[in-house]
């Protein structure tokens, strides 16, 4: 069974955290995410959503690219991003290596 660990960290912070649980919350402020898995030099079919309930109607934006893991099998997820209220999801899927 192949693991997923997701780590995120605040901009201005040395500490990576572990984001232990689809429900975690986290305080609005920008943040960096990173992905370790046991898919190392993998391609990843990455998507990124943001469920924005302080607008009327609530906006959903959606973000698709590829990224690939390191030898390590550590992926950058997203940048450092003002996270805003709301509902985020990452989905992350491993491809075919090449």
């Amino acid at each position: 069974m192949k693991s997923w660990n997701f780590l995120i960290q605040q901009e201005g912070d040395n500490t990576w955290l572990p984001l232990e649980s689809p429900g975690s919350e986290v305080l609005e402020g920008r943040y960096r995410i990173m992905a370790r898995t046991d898919h190392p030099n993998c391609t990843l079919d990455l998507q990124i959503s943001h469920l924005d309930l302080e607008t009327l109607p609530p906006q959903h934006r959606v973000h698709r690219r590829q990224a690939r893991t390191t030898a390590k099998g550590l992926v950058a997820l997203l940048p450092f991003t003002l996270l805003k209220p709301g509902v985020w999801e990452i989905r992350c899927h491993a491809g075919p290596a090449p």
